[in-house]
């Protein structure tokens, strides 16, 4: 991941980069093709947001919302004895909950979480982020 200046916007983006060479195996385009299809049908406040795919003749690039307070995964590791407090995992944990609710009402399984995937912006709000396993499911 990196971070850039999005020029259009205004605003700071972090930037996915996949290189073609890395990913010429059949499945991983494919992959790598409904992360970005996926993505670009979601619209919440606990999902980060994809504002573009670019792709050129080495890269496929995904312009994505900056989330600046870093992982949950980092977060709690500044917690002594590595514990937030109830509050704080309550709080988390909710908004997770509705971040995958409305996932699951759009048919789509994000089949990625963990610590590193879940981002808190600078004022502790989650970013659901990295759908590169994500999927469409059923709705029977």
């Amino acid at each position: 991941m990196r971070i850039g200046m999005h020029k259009k916007l205004n605003k700071k983006v972090a930037l996915k980069i996949y290189e073609k060479e890395k990913i010429k195996d059949i499945q991983r385009k494919k992959s790598v093709r409904r992360e970005i299809r996926l993505m670009k049908r979601l619209n919440h406040a606990h999902i980060a947001t994809l504002y573009e795919a670019i792709e050129t003749d080495d890269q496929v690039i995904l312009v994505l919302e900056y989330v600046p307070g870093g992982s949950t995964h980092g977060f709690l590791k500044s917690k002594p004895n590595r514990r937030m407090s109830e509050d704080d995992a309550r709080k988390i944990y909710k908004q997770l909950i509705n971040a995958l609710n409305y996932l699951h009402g759009k048919c789509i399984a994000h089949r990625d979480i963990k610590l590193e995937n879940v981002m808190l912006d600078e004022r502790k709000q989650v970013k659901l982020i990295d759908f590169g396993f994500s999927t469409c499911i059923s709705n029977e």
